[in-house]
């Protein structure tokens, strides 16, 4: 399905950046992962999303979601100052080291991707394959 991403000159932008997220979630899907989408906010594991407005941030994004009391634990440590609570460690750990993991996986299976931190941080980013460079199959 790669080449009929990298084929479609159609216009249909939106078309392709919606099949391109389902093409990186199938990728993602059999190395294992429980992929979410926005919908499940509060879920932990691998949320995969897509943007359709034709700006910089166009494309499919793929992002770790550490677990809702890890996230609530670290942001109340950081809130009360202490960086002694290991919550704030393990949570910027689990997202360091999993966001550079899913972009490792997602650009062995071809894809053209880079890891974007602004303005969310540890966000995989997932062009179109004549973006931003080129994917290889």
């Amino acid at each position: 399905m790669k080449e009929a991403l990298m084929g479609d000159e159609s216009g249909d932008r939106s078309g392709v950046i919606l099949a391109l997220e389902v093409e990186v979630r199938d990728v993602l899907t059999r190395a294992g992962f429980v992929v979410h989408g926005l919908e499940d906010e509060r879920d932990a594991g691998v949320r995969v999303y897509s943007d359709v407005m034709p700006d910089a941030g166009a494309g499919v994004h793929v992002q770790w979601m550490v677990s809702d009391q890890l996230r609530t634990a670290a942001q109340a440590a950081f809130g009360r100052g202490d960086s002694t609570d290991g919550s704030r460690g393990l949570h910027r750990t689990a997202n360091e080291v999993m966001s550079k993991a899913l972009l490792e996986i997602v650009v062995s299976a071809g894809f053209a991707a880079v890891l974007a931190n602004d303005p969310v941080p540890y966000v995989v980013q997932v062009y179109l394959p004549h973006e931003n460079g080129s994917a290889s199959g």
